[in-house]
């Protein structure tokens, strides 16, 4: 899912006064996109702490 900050702005906005699930569904739609980042850049880093970094 494409995100152009909007969406996640608004949702990061709601979970600071306090929605529990907009953070929830933040930390849903931004995992894997920070998964795949650390994939690409963490080609020195053991594959079983790719997870950690995440």
């Amino acid at each position: 899912m494409q995100q152009d900050g909007t969406e996640w702005a608004a949702l990061l906005a709601a979970a600071q006064a306090g929605d529990s699930r907009a953070m929830a569904r933040f930390l849903t739609q931004v995992t894997p996109l920070i998964r795949a980042v650390v994939r690409a850049r963490g080609r020195s880093l053991p594959r079983d702490l790719h997870e950690d970094v995440v």
